[in-house]
């Protein structure tokens, strides 16, 4: 056998300890070393003493094939941890066999181990000397019987070995009746034939083994009782599982971890259009968009690998017809009696329909943001013209009047006292006239902006704002600034004056502070106050939306994603600050 491969064997014979008495009965041997080796084998690795008791000229074949399970058995020896005995040297050392002898031997072995620092003590020995006969074998079942309770008193196990191709069955029989664990064919089993000692060799023999038998029968038909109510227990439960897994609304997939279709209900079978036995010839792969399989890959190395216990994704499956569906599929892992994954189960719910309504919500989204960045642009081409219109012509016309009047004013000597003050007056208007719509003229936009551009507006609207709200504006601007396109240059300003705007509603506070930096990749754009701040409440429903001041906000948001970047609003008790982020790439330079 091959040590380095975990059996049900080995593992059975990993599980014994101490105090346990077992026999390996075998055919051939093949399976004699298959037993006896590894359990030598686990003993060196588990620190204990071992001792294998070899038959006459076994000696070296033993040990070729404990060299063939990779035992070190020179080093072992030197070391004590493997001792190779004889008969003569154990059973047979006083010529004869003699229990007693042995049970002493059995406890003063086991003393040496443990004084010499080994954890137990682990002992095989061979038996097919006992077929040649030697004095005292006449009480060999009754060693065997007894065996059991001198090992329930030292810190030592025992396993014997006997060939069935050799020994009689009556021998045999009392091999079994007198070992609680029997190993044989590979399969270590708890005897339920063992016959305690105080029965095989004590008084009253046939009554205590009728009251035994008597016991096991009626256990026995207690344990058949309990596995029949079970097997129903079981069936019923199956039935119930399988009437849920055929009759589900939403697709079960049962899968390898390889990807294999193993079960799939009547759900997922109407979705992708196959039938059972057609999928139990695919993969999850073969039915997946091209496009989606890295995704589902790393999903299925998540489940497998423990780094998640359930997983969700959408994808897209190929209708057995050509199309393809989308769908939502929820996945974990069924593991096996050892722990690790045994199956993949999903969940898969058809997806197509809510997906295309997503999509086209999504296409509706683009058109109307594209039309909002349109509806901008003509707002501020609007703006650019009514300014001018403002500047160029009602401005000048208004110009026009005042010196038209105050030439009349020059030669109104003859004119009475109150249309002298009427004229006066008429100047009066006229001045602020022209000064209201020249403001008017540049909050609507800027000549600055177009031809000094972004600082040069940014520090004249500080400045105009200051006068007007009574606001200490503070400016952190960089000395030099490279232009950026026209549309960046009016969003950014759009998105001081806005803000400048709200922190004289609403805030309260007596200062603001625009800082405008930038690298090689970004520009940021902050406008702080000191204000009393914006309720969380509030503020959520001012970046959705909603409310009044939400509008003017919403659209600072809109004109800074259209350029794709994206505002940031943080506020608290110390103040607001609204920071608007922009990549620059294109716009650079």
């Amino acid at each position: 056998m091959n040590a380095t491969h975990d059996t049900p064997l080995l593992t059975a014979l990993g599980q014994m300890a101490p105090h346990d008495h077992l026999c390996s009965i075998y055919d051939s041997s093949e399976e004699h070393f298959a037993v006896a080796i590894p359990f030598i084998r686990i003993g060196l690795e588990r620190g204990e003493k071992c001792i294998y008791i070899a038959d006459d000229g076994t000696e070296a074949v033993v040990r070729d094939a404990m060299h063939a399970e990779r035992i070190d058995v020179e080093r072992a020896i030197e070391t004590d941890s493997l001792v190779l005995e004889k008969k003569e040297a154990t059973y047979l050392k006083h010529g004869s066999f003699d229990p007693e002898w042995m049970f002493t031997f059995w406890a003063d072995a086991t003393a040496e181990a443990m004084s010499q620092g080994f954890s137990a003590l682990r002992v095989t020995g061979e038996t097919e000397w006992v077929l040649r006969g030697a004095p005292g074998l006449e009480r060999w079942a009754e060693y065997e019987s007894r065996l059991k309770q001198v090992l329930a008193r030292n810190n030592c196990f025992a396993l014997c070995q006997y060939n069935r191709q050799l020994f009689p069955p009556e021998l045999v029989l009392d091999v079994i009746r007198t070992h609680p664990t029997v190993i044989y064919r590979g399969v270590v089993g708890r005897n339920m034939y063992y016959v305690p000692p105080e029965e095989l060799v004590g008084p009253n023999q046939a009554a205590r083994e009728v009251e035994r038998l008597l016991t096991n029968i009626h256990e026995r038909e207690e344990i058949e009782y309990t596995l029949r109510r079970q097997r129903n227990e079981l069936r019923t439960s199956e039935e119930r599982w399988r009437l849920v897994f055929d009759n589900s609304a939403i697709g079960i997939v049962l899968s390898e971890p390889a990807g294999k279709f193993v079960e799939t209900n009547r759900a997922f079978q109407e979705l992708v259009g196959y039938t059972n036995q057609e999928l139990k010839n695919l993969t999850w792969r073969d039915i997946t968009h091209d496009a989606d399989l890295s995704r589902g890959g790393e999903v299925v190395r998540q489940l497998l690998s423990g780094t998640k216990r359930e997983v969700q994704l959408e994808k897209r499956y190929r209708h057995k017809d050509g199309r393809f569906i989308w769908v939502r599929a929820t996945g974990t892992v069924v593991p096996g009696s050892d722990r690790s994954p045994r199956y993949l189960l999903g969940l898969v719910e058809d997806a197509t329909e809510r997906k295309t309504a997503e999509q086209e919500l999504d296409v509706s989204v683009s058109q109307l943001r594209a039309l909002a960045g349109r509806l901008m642009h003509a707002q501020d081409d609007e703006r650019r013209r009514i300014a001018q219109m403002l500047h160029e012509t009602t401005a000048q016309d208004l110009a026009a009047l005042k010196m038209h009047l105050a030439r009349l004013n020059r030669t109104a000597s003859q004119l009475g006292k109150n249309d002298r003050a009427a004229l006066t007056e008429s100047i009066s208007l006229a001045e602020q006239s022209i000064t209201e719509i020249r403001t008017l003229s540049y909050l609507l936009h800027p000549p600055f902006l177009d031809e000094a551009g972004l600082l040069s507006a940014l520090r004249w609207y500080a400045a105009g704002f200051s006068e007007r709200s009574a606001i200490q504006v503070d400016l952190d601007l960089p000395e030099s600034f490279e232009r950026l396109t026209l549309d960046t240059e009016t969003a950014l300003f759009r998105i001081v004056q806005e803000s400048l705007i709200n922190i004289h509603r609403h805030s309260g506070s007596e200062t603001a502070r625009i800082r405008l930096r930038r690298d090689a990749e970004t520009l940021v754009l902050d406008i702080e106050d000191r204000g009393h701040g914006i309720p969380y409440s509030s503020l959520k429903r001012i970046m959705s939306g909603g409310g009044v001041v939400g509008v003017g906000i919403a659209g600072m948001r809109e004109r800074i994603e259209q350029l794709g970047g994206r505002l940031e609003i943080q506020s608290g008790d110390q103040g607001t600050t609204v920071r608007a982020r922009l990549p620059l790439g294109k716009d650079a330079g």
